[in-house]
């Protein structure tokens, strides 16, 4: 009677295991606050596909999605879309000043690099201009030292979000990068770009034959990716 018993329960093992995959693989939906540099909430709705590649044991990663939100001043309902796969961009963080709303994004694989011909610094800033988004340059970005205050990687945080009845506050939206990273668990992320006053492009380590010269002449000097310590900037 116990071998019966335990051979039922394994004989359920795959079936756990086929629940939680497809689980892991449908879309999610949630909103998010998100405090703006100068001390406003807004709140984000999002869409999150999980559709990309994945290996051999692993859950699909994050494909295409959306976010919208309305203006704070002028109400208007502002939408950003990715719908390019694997060559989508990460959102990182979102200002508004009146009617200069900006987005920093940041590559998510190897394809939305090349895409986005390698930037170095790997991120890309966008401004909302006359109902579109149009690409500006970094040099652009005010304040210089930011903290990230949307959700990173909807797949890392998706236990969370779930967790909290999908509704994060604006502390679990600025908290969510890198939160189930092991290197980075528990700590705010930050990025610097005092000193850079360029953005490269075309930085492809697998075409570029000498990378130091290419390091030492055409990079900026300072590293801009500065994580939280002890409280601490």
């Amino acid at each position: 009677m116990q071998r019966r018993h335990i051979l039922l329960g394994l004989a359920g093992l795959p079936l756990i295991s086929s629940c939680e995959y497809l689980h892991n693989r449908s879309d999610l939906d949630w909103t998010e606050d998100v405090l703006l540099p100068d001390g406003r909430v807004v709140t984000l709705k999002r869409h999150q596909e999980f559709k990309g590649s994945y290996e051999i044991g692993d859950t699909p990663n994050p494909s295409n999605y959306w976010l919208e939100f309305s203006h704070p001043d002028t109400r208007e309902r502002i939408r950003w879309e990715q719908n390019d796969g694997s060559a989508n961009l990460w959102t990182l963080w979102l200002t508004i000043n009146k009617d200069k709303v900006m987005l920093l994004t940041a590559p998510m694989f190897g394809s939305s690099y090349e895409s986005n011909n390698y930037p170095y610094p790997p991120y890309i800033l966008f401004q909302y201009k006359n109902g579109r988004w149009e690409k500006e340059s970094l040099e652009k970005i005010t304040p210089k030292r930011i903290r990230n205050n949307l959700t990173w990687n909807p797949k890392e945080s998706r236990l969370r979000i779930e967790k909290l009845h999908y509704h994060l506050d604006k502390k679990e939206t600025s908290d969510s990068y890198y939160q189930e990273d092991i290197y980075q668990h528990n700590r705010p992320f930050w990025v610097n770009f005092d000193g850079v006053d360029r953005q490269v492009f075309g930085w492809d380590s697998r075409k570029i034959q000498n990378r130091k010269d290419f390091i030492e002449h055409a990079l900026p000097k300072k590293i801009i990716d500065i994580g939280e310590k002890n409280g601490k900037f």
